[in-house]
């Protein structure tokens, strides 16, 4: 047994010689358990049941000798039965402890049968000792000990037979003896190697402990001891061998000089005695002997009792200090070198490290004067004046293209040398890379590094594969299907210029509380590296239903700046919680002061309905344009920080319950060229609600006050609830009304859904300036304030549907009636310019372009282009050009096709496969000019892959291109 042993070695002796005696031993319990009261042994003495039955049993099967034993018994539960002679705040004892017991093992399913030795000194509790009866096979099992976190088979035992264990416990040395049945003894270490927290860092015996191996595990065993014996004095009729015991010197050197050890050995015999001498250089000095040396001679002599850690600090010597030389430094024209320690002068013998710094794309060709090589760092010792350089030249490698069908390859390729240019294209199937992949290369803004699927969306990533990029920076993330169950599937740690795009994220959230499936932040090691300028772009985000975010931006020092998350689809998140599952979360309390400059634009949110903040911006400074929210339960909510802007952007409520808009708290926002319709919500989820606040500055998490905000040139139609202010929770506790706040150019009008007055007020605002809006209740309802009509003009805007949204007609009183704004606002909510005289709400009267429409499935995701065509003639009901478009996609069962003509034409809507096999014939005839929606049902049979869809007219041909996934 003992050529097996670890670290520190023990061997063990032949002879058997008896442990010497020596005062002041004790006696901690000898007992065959006569003394005890029959029943449960609970609190008799010091013992305690926690869990499972330990009863005190005259029983013939559980009585080794006498007329009682100690029986224990747990069926399909728990057992945790605890013998406390010394309490955690006493001192036990120490030294060397023996145990002797005599066991047997009736019945034993599913976990095992331990006796284990405790040291709790402290409220910690370690393990010295585990000695181990494991589940039988029949009627025989295994009787094992531990060594360190090792299992250690000592014998086989019997069910419903009487085993000895005899064990001698050394807790000076940290090792253990076990006897089983006088076979011969097996030395191990403690099965946990720990440092008391005792002023003296002496390890003690204080608790004898019974479970089925842990204390939470949970089986069926029903065993019995007898003839307990815990003390110092030795076992009378069991001899142990003497152990030999090994140790270590872990030598650190200083900086100047060396330690060299007599003798020089890899292990140490207890109680070696070993020379350490320090050699040190003219003009250096021995400043003490660290770790478990001390004193400030060269040369020291001690013995080996533990494993030992020496070294030494060494400084210069004042009354003959050594020469001093310089290294000069000559930058080269791309990157940098640095020198650790810094400053260019030095002492003789002081080691420095020469680190050149470049950017992707260039490498060392070497370096120059007084170095050598082509690493990129270099150490040396100074021992004259130097001059040190490097030749830096652009890397002119081809760029290689990696084709990967296997999760090894993927694994093997991108834990490689990624060079600028390089593309990793992964062919269609499933992979399962069984854990995480660590990235910290780096391409160029002209060569970026492409990690693709040949196919958007037939790669799939699945089991436990995840991404994290580290300080990396221009490289593309493109076409994958994530479905690995993983709490984040990519995160970037302190990356700049990644691009995240067109890939599909559903991931598999079994078994999980939370997750984060795309994490933007720092470095851990370094808070003052920062992510920024990435993009996550025409991605699916669906099915998320624990805590957690499809997107958080995070950081380290402030929080990641100038990231763009643009065309992606947010479907599905839910059920709804109190807190912490938004769909996009950027930022959190503590940096929220640090300005974010994050831009979220052109995304479609469908039945978000996780958290009541869908999207939560939690930092300053940021961009929240051109998004559309449709039948969402909750609200765009400006959570903490300073200086945000929420415009161009579509709430559509559909009528569906529990549906808001935008919620504010801080200052400097604002919110203008917003269409908000068909919201439900109310209070916390109004079409625009300023709530009170609970402070005005201080704490980072709480509420602070609105002031100092512009909301202006926001259509409201036919919402439950439109613009609630001062609201301070039920229990009346937010005391910081909304105070500063300019409400000007507004347009809002009841509908079927607006059965209250237009405004709430819960606490009048300070401040407030009411300007050039129209508004117009529901009859028998009104404004819920008081207002004149240069602040609010009652009256029917004469509003007219337009492909699906509510807009001035050239009637409507609220043409050229804006007021003047001390901020600039050059187009309205579709994109359309205004003119000097600007109309009132979102919308402005215009024969020019619209540029912008909710944005629909097909306009978002792997499959949309990178800009929304939308240029149509305005208030007309007849498409200008074809349109070809489908959604979902990539879909499972089915798809619809939309497609619209500008005139009447005769048409075919056919599919055919990627070698030009028709697949399936959908329409072949004439229709009249306008939209059209289809629906796809691929048969059984059809296999995954990308399809074609070819519409044909009188003015030519449109295609698109759909991706089966089954």
């Amino acid at each position: 047994m003992a050529d097996s042993l670890r670290k520190p070695l023990m061997l063990l002796g032949l002879s058997f010689c008896l442990i010497s005696v020596v005062r002041g031993q004790t006696v901690v319990l000898n007992t065959s358990f006569e003394e005890f009261a029959p029943g449960s042994i609970h609190q008799q003495d010091d013992w305690l049941v926690e869990e499972g039955q330990a009863l005190i049993s005259d029983s013939s099967r559980f009585v080794h000798s006498g007329s009682q034993g100690l029986f224990f018994q747990a069926s399909n539960e728990k057992l945790v039965v605890r013998y406390i002679p010394f309490a955690a705040a006493d001192s036990g004892i120490s030294g060397v402890v023996y145990l002797d017991v005599w066991v047997r093992i009736e019945q034993l399913e599913t976990k095992d049968f331990a006796i284990n030795g405790y040291d709790l000194y402290g409220g910690s509790q370690k393990r010295a000792f585990v000695l181990e009866f494991d589940t039988p096979s029949g009627t025989e099992g295994k009787f094992q000990v531990y060594d360190g976190s090792s299992k250690v088979v000592v014998q086989n035992y019997q069910l419903g037979q009487w085993h000895r264990i005899s064990a001698r416990v050394d807790y000076q040395r940290g090792i253990y003896q076990v006897i089983f049945d006088q076979s011969e003894a097996v030395t191990v270490n403690f099965r946990e190697n720990y440092t008391p927290s005792r002023p003296d860092a002496r390890k003690e015996f204080h608790e004898l402990r019974f479970n089925l191996g842990y204390d939470g595990a949970v089986g069926t065993v029903a065993a019995a001891i007898d003839d307990l014996y815990i003390g110092t004095d030795p076992i009378p009729d069991v001899t142990f061998p003497p152990t030999e015991v090994y140790y270590t010197i872990q030598v650190e050197q200083p900086a100047v000089g060396r330690i060299t050890l007599d003798p020089d050995q890899e292990q140490y015999l207890e109680g070696t005695w070993v020379t350490a001498t320090l050699e040190l250089p003219e003009g250096y000095i021995n400043l003490g002997w660290t770790g478990d040396l001390s004193g400030t001679e060269l040369v020291k002599e001690f013995q080996v009792f533990k494993d030992m850690v020496i070294g030494a600090e060494v400084g210069i010597d004042s009354l003959n200090p050594p020469p001093r030389y310089r290294v000069e430094v000559i930058q080269p024209d791309t990157g940098r070198i640095t020198l650790d320690p810094p400053g260019g002068e030095y002492y003789a013998h002081t080691t420095v490290t020469a680190t050149l710094e470049l950017p992707p794309g260039f490498i060392n060709l070497g370096w120059t004067g007084d170095l050598s090589g082509t690493e990129l760092e270099k150490t040396f010792v100074v021992l004259k004046d130097m001059t040190i350089g490097a030749v830096v030249v652009e890397d002119t490698t081809p760029p290689m293209v990696y084709t990967v069908r296997t999760a090894e390859e993927l694994k093997s390729v991108l834990r490689g040398e990624l060079r600028p240019g390089d593309i990793v294209e992964v062919e269609d199937g499933v992979y399962d890379t069984g854990g995480g992949i660590t990235i910290e290369a780096s391409g160029t803004e002209t060569k970026p590094i492409i990690i693709r699927a040949k196919n958007i969306g037939l790669a799939e990533l699945t089991g436990k594969t995840y991404f994290t990029f580290r300080k990396s920076s221009y490289i593309i993330l493109e076409g994958f299907k994530f479905t690995s169950n993983v709490y984040t599937a990519v995160k970037l740690e302190a990356c700049h210029h990644i691009r995240i795009t067109r890939n599909i994220f559903q991931l598999d959230e079994t078994g999980r509380e939370s997750s984060k499936w795309i994490v933007v932040g720092g470095y851990y090691a370094d808070p003052s590296l920062l992510s920024h300028h990435n993009r996550i772009d025409h991605n699916i985000f669906r099915d998320k239903q624990t805590l957690g975010n499809f997107i958080t931006i995070d950081g380290g020092d402030v929080v990641s700046q100038h990231d763009r998350i643009d065309h992606n689809y947010f479907y599905n998140i839910g059920p709804r919680a109190e807190n912490e599952k938004e769909a996009i979360r950027v930022g959190w309390s503590e940096l929220s002061l640090t300005d974010g400059y994050t831009v979220i634009e052109y995304n479609l949110f469908e039945r978000c309905d996780g958290d009541p903040e869908i999207v939560s911006i939690k930092s300053s400074k940021d961009t929240v344009r051109y998004n559309t929210f449709r039948a969402s339960q909750g609200s765009l909510t400006l959570r903490h920080g300073n200086g945000s802007v929420v415009y161009g952007n579509f709430f559509l409520g559909e009528g569906r319950e529990g549906t808001g808009g935008v919620r504010v708290y801080a200052k400097d926002h604002k919110i203008y060229n917003n269409y908000f319709e068909g919201l439900t919500g109310s209070v916390w989820d109004a079409a625009i609600t300023l709530t009170n606040g609970d402070t005005d500055e201080g704490s980072l998490s709480a509420h602070w006050r609105v002031q100092n905000v512009l909301i202006a040139h926001n259509t409201l139609v036919n919402n439950y609830s439109n613009i609630e202010i001062g609201y301070a929770r039920s229990d009346n506790s937010w005391k910081k009304e909304p105070r500063n706040v300019q409400i000007i150019n507004n347009l809002v009008v009841a509908g079927e859904l607006t059965n209250r007055d237009l405004i709430t007020i819960y606490t009048e605002p300070t401040d407030f300036v009411w300007a050039g809006n129209i508004m117009y209740p529901k009859t028998g309802y009104g404004l819920g304030i008081t207002a004149d009509p240069a602040e609010i003009f009652v009256a029917d805007p004469l509003l007219e549907e337009n492909n699906g949204l509510w807009v001035l007609s050239a009637q409507s009183p609220a043409v050229d009636a804006g007021s003047s704004l001390n901020f600039s606002i050059m187009e309205d909510f579709q994109g359309q310019p205004r003119d000097a005289l600007p109309d009132v709400g979102a919308d402005e009267l215009s024969s020019a372009p619209v540029l912008r429409r909710p944005l629909q499935p097909e306009d978002v995701g792997p499959f949309a282009s990178d800009s929304i065509s939308t240029s149509v003639e305005v208030r007309s009901h007849r498409p200008a050009q074809t349109v070809l478009k489908g959604f979902p996609n990539p879909f499972i069962t089915s798809t619809v096709l939309a497609f619209s003509l500008p005139e009447r034409s005769q048409i075919t809507l056919f599919v055919y496969d990627m070698l030009g096999r028709e697949v399936a014939r959908l329409y072949d005839g004439e229709l009249e000019a306008g939209s059209y929606r289809l629906v796809w049902q691929p048969e059984d049979e059809l296999a995954s892959g990308i399809y074609l869809v070819v519409l044909t007219t009188d003015r030519g041909t449109a295609a698109y291109k759909l991706a089966l996934i089954r």
